[in-house]
């Protein structure tokens, strides 16, 4: 991220898959690394038994204020995909906006995008957070036109902290509802409220997404285990995962 190094993602990525025994993912960016570099590091994933990789055009280093490709490298996750998917040891995942990345001139333009990297070969989109069943709704039956069978998991990020929530939001361009604000603003300094109530919203939010047919949940757990577990036996215990 930011563009600090890769070596402790792939250390990782291996020992959960190793130590854990499940599927592992790296997630691989094009920041501050040419092709060549992206060709040794596959070639390491493979070697070390990583199949899966999200492909990310990836932030601006912290120093930037735009990114921008490095001679020699990658400018476009639809290029970086197409590359791995060409390289055929790997299978491949990308990233939704159902707000619409924070560069693009509005949401059905990063929509087009994203079916772009369909095209060059990403098998699945995982999204960024947001909290309106009905964005995700409107963004697959708009991607369904070019592609039918599409699959987007929705990222769900638990409410916890709404202030910290706020935060990352504007930083990623991710929209929070008004609705969403009249609820957990007069609330907000009470932490308890927040985690209880921001819980059963997160979970009313994952129950309406896989009641729209999505393929499955992808939780941002952000060093906080226990919500995501508790959102989790939630859900199997109703019988929806």
């Amino acid at each position: 991220a930011c563009g600090s190094t890769r070596e402790r993602t792939a250390d990782i990525v291996v020992q959960t898959q190793n130590e854990c025994n499940v599927p592992a993912m790296a997630h691989l960016t094009c920041v501050n690394a040419t092709k060549a570099d992206i060709a040794e590091l596959l070639d390491n994933y493979h070697q070390r038994g990583i199949c899966n990789i999200l492909g990310l055009r990836g932030d601006p280093p912290e120093d930037a204020e735009a990114f921008q490709a490095i001679d020699g490298g990658y400018a476009y996750a639809n290029e970086l995909i197409k590359a791995i998917h060409d390289d055929g040891r790997f299978d491949l995942v990308c990233a939704a906006y159902p707000d619409g990345h924070p560069e693009a001139p509005n949401a059905q333009a990063d929509w087009d995008r994203l079916c772009d990297k369909f095209d060059a070969g990403s098998l699945a989109a995982i999204t960024q957070c947001f909290f309106e069943p009905g964005v995700y709704k409107e963004m697959l039956t708009y991607c369904q036109q070019r592609h039918a069978d599409i699959r987007i998991i929705p990222g769900i990020i638990p409410v916890v902290n709404y202030k910290q929530l706020v935060n990352f939001c504007t930083r990623c361009g991710a929209v929070i509802p008004d609705a969403m604000r009249e609820k957990f603003e007069p609330i907000q300094d009470d932490a308890e409220a927040v985690e209880q109530q921001g819980l059963a919203f997160t979970i009313d939010l994952c129950r309406s997404l896989l009641a729209l047919g999505a393929p499955g949940l992808h939780i941002y757990t952000l060093n906080k285990s226990k919500h995501t577990a508790h959102i989790v036996e939630t859900l199997r215990a109703e019988g929806l995962l």
